[in-house]
């Protein structure tokens, strides 16, 4: 109540007629053009009913530096030095279950094979070593994610990192400041690396990378799609552990 103006950045009418009539001005997004962010689209909306134009940036999000002290601590522990080139992965996403894992008709689309982060891990290893790079990988999941990950760590061969600590989001902003290179598929930590100023592997797949990709500028990540490879209807799973290698390396830094 009592709202002067009321945005609605969701194109579904159902919205639209919800929130109608909750204040003198409401503006609701609507269709975009080809090719226009998703993010642009929103600010768009809003210079639309502003009597200035108003700046547009990157995305950004802050790191306290009592999480980014957290993060470091963890690391750490785990015997990761600070000028480690270090990788992450993000292989779950919100909601994901182990029949996710197993059956990917239904979430091809988000999860990208176990096997597959198991192969990118030995692989990244493989080419650090020949190269004499101090790298290492991790994967920062939520304690009720470990049976979810913990194949990738066995598969591979135990080079991967698994940090399994309770909840603390400061300190999860934190150790993805820490890294180098995020590889993970289109999911919301994607968006928070990317705005923590982590450089980024997005893995697409029946998503419009005009619409959802990286909201930063485009040297800092790179999109692997699905519909790029061959058999491109299983989803993520289409894309091969050697072009995300060619990805990752091409965005470490002293890694060419």
């Amino acid at each position: 109540q009592h709202y002067m103006r009321v945005y609605v950045f969701e194109s579904n009418p159902r919205y639209h007629r919800l929130l109608a009539g909750t204040a003198p001005a409401v503006y609701q997004i609507d269709d975009r053009p080809s090719g226009v962010h998703y993010c642009n689209h929103c600010l768009d909306l809003v210079t639309s009913s502003t009597a200035e134009p108003i700046g547009k940036g990157w995305i950004t999000l802050p790191v306290s530096d009592d999480g980014l002290a957290r993060a470091r601590a963890l690391l750490a522990k785990h015997g990761i030095e600070p000028d480690t080139l270090l990788v992450g992965f993000h292989p779950t996403f919100s909601g994901s279950s182990p029949t996710d894992f197993r059956d990917y008709g239904g979430a091809r689309h988000r999860v990208w094979p176990q096997e597959s982060f198991a192969c990118l891990a030995r692989q990244l290893h493989e080419k650090a070593q020949a190269m004499r790079l101090p790298l290492r990988i991790v994967i920062d999941a939520l304690p009720e994610e470990r049976s979810l990950v913990e194949p990738i760590v066995s598969q591979s061969g135990e080079i991967v990192t698994l940090l399994t600590e309770p909840p603390d989001f400061e300190r999860y902003k934190g150790v993805l400041q820490c890294l180098d290179v995020m590889v993970t598929p289109n999911t919301g930590p994607m968006h928070i690396a990317a705005a923590v100023g982590t450089r980024v592997v997005a893995l697409f797949s029946g998503w419009s990378i005009d619409d959802c990709s990286p909201f930063v500028p485009a040297e800092r990540f790179r999109v692997l799609r699905a519909e790029d490879n061959v058999d491109a209807k299983r989803g993520l799973a289409a894309i091969p552990p050697t072009k995300v290698v060619e990805a990752v390396f091409d965005l470490l830094p002293c890694a060419s």
